[in-house]
């Protein structure tokens, strides 16, 4: 589910490789940030930027053009020190990839993160025990067991001793970025920094940039949400200018929006879509049309909550199976109740889409779609024989999705007690007849989706 483009990336990711082949190609050690709010897929983004990048080869070798080391900052953050999962992941990655930096200079650039890593380890197991008296000296056997070449060298290159200083560590961290630099354009991908405490955010952000100090061909890219790394930065340091002391860290940012979404949505929302029967009523209109607009601007982890929300609301009240007109307005229940805090209802006249909104009068962004469809509708309008003087509407198309959920919708709002003087309805007496027996039943959802969080 997760590795379907709901939100339209290709490109934006497009974009990325094109700025990264341009850093690439001037060998210059460059950090810039993939900027957007949570939720809004930054890790599905690296996701394919990675795929995509580990996909291009070198001109000159036809080999891989880029060593790319994803590093997760939550996965690790209970180390005091940022390095030493950088030196652990480095160190995977080289040994997940054989094609890359195998033989002896493999061999040699493995030996002298092993080493790096033991010391590291060394120094945080040092606070760690003295924090909480728990000696971790075993759980770094496997990175102290570096291979011989690399750590005999290493040792006579810097004198080596496992208590040696931070600054001789990061050299030698510069040193062998370097040498995989000059077959390579190294690419950290810097991912879930937002979930880590801000103190270790900042930590993190401060030995990226130790690391490309003194190394060249190297590019850093960090998924942040900005606006909140720099409120963190605000009441970390008291910095009122925050734009300014980021620019330390990072060059430039490319912002990522909440992205359009594309008609792959009922690919990953199948399981919600499978509890309904497509045949019951079978409709000219996709649905794939109306979930685009009704999740346009909510982000991909608001809509997978929403989705759970309806299936455990629908599995709760529903045994026998529904069409897809039903499905339709579950979601527009839970949509227009969770996002938009207000009810939706339908005008009398079907010319325009209302909506009573809690404080303004705004519009969510699907009564484009709605208006749209709903005038579009063809009715016949009958008058109600009797001394109320009311009108009768009746939809001549019962494979129109939007009559149904026109019908199905006006009697929901009759039943909240909104009587308009209208009588709503399709030209088959059996289909509306189950038509208003749905709306009875997605008042109950409306009522139960209030109590599921």
């Amino acid at each position: 589910m997760d590795k379907i483009d709901i939100l339209s990336r290709e490109e934006f990711v497009k974009q990325l490789i094109t700025i990264t082949e341009n850093i690439s190609k001037n060998k210059k050690s460059t950090s810039f940030a993939i900027s957007g709010i949570w939720g809004s897929g930054k890790s599905f983004v690296l996701d394919m930027f990675e795929e995509k990048l580990s996909q291009i080869q070198s001109e000159e070798t036809a080999t891989d053009k880029y060593f790319i080391i994803r590093y997760n900052c939550w996965e690790y953050d209970y180390y005091d020190e940022p390095l030493v999962a950088i030196v652990a992941t480095m160190l995977d990655t080289i040994e997940k990839k054989t094609q890359i930096l195998h033989g002896e200079k493999g061999e040699k650039i493995k030996g002298v993160l092993k080493a790096v890593g033991a010391t590291l380890f060394s120094m945080a197991n040092g606070a760690i025990k003295n924090s909480t008296g728990i000696d971790l000296g075993e759980a770094y056997n496997i990175v102290n067991s570096g291979i011989t070449a690399g750590k005999e060298r290493y040792e006579k290159a810097n004198d080596y001793d496992k208590y040696f200083s931070f600054k001789k560590a990061l050299k030698s961290l510069h040193e062998v970025l370097n040498e995989i630099s000059e077959e390579y354009t190294v690419v950290f991908l810097i991912d879930e920094l937002d979930r880590c405490l801000p103190e270790y955010a900042i930590k993190v952000l401060e030995r990226l940039h130790h690391l490309i100090e003194e190394t060249q061909n190297v590019v850093n890219v960090i998924s942040i949400d900005k606006t909140q790394l720099q409120k963190s930065i605000h009441h970390i340091f008291g910095f009122e200018n925050t734009e300014e002391y980021l620019k330390k860290f990072i060059q430039f940012t490319v912002s990522l929006n909440l992205g359009t979404v594309s008609e792959k949505i009922t690919d990953k929302y199948s399981d919600y879509i499978s509890l309904f029967d497509k045949n019951l009523i079978q409709f000219d209109d996709s649905i794939e049309e109306f979930m685009q607009a009704i999740f346009q601007n909510i982000d991909v982890r608001e809509q997978e909550r929403l989705i759970h929300r309806a299936t455990v609301a629908h599995n709760i009240l529903f045994t026998e199976a529904k069409d897809y007109s039903f499905m339709c307005l579950e979601l527009l229940i839970i949509v227009v109740n969770t996002c938009y805090k207000s009810t939706i209802y339908p005008c009398e006249n079907l010319k325009k889409f209302n909506s009573l909104m809690e404080g303004d009068k705004k519009l969510p962004p699907f009564s484009t779609l709605l208006d749209k469809k709903f005038k579009s509708l063809p009715h016949v309008e009958e008058t109600i024989i009797g001394t109320s003087g009311g009108r009768r509407y009746v939809f001549t198309s019962e494979r129109s999705l939007y009559a149904t959920i026109f019908v199905i919708w006006y009697a929901v709002v009759l039943n909240n007690g909104h009587s308009m003087g209208v009588a709503i309805a399709v030209k088959d007496a059996k289909i509306n007849e189950q038509l208003n027996k749905n709306a009875k039943e997605l008042k109950r959802f409306a009522d139960i989706i209030k109590l599921i969080k």
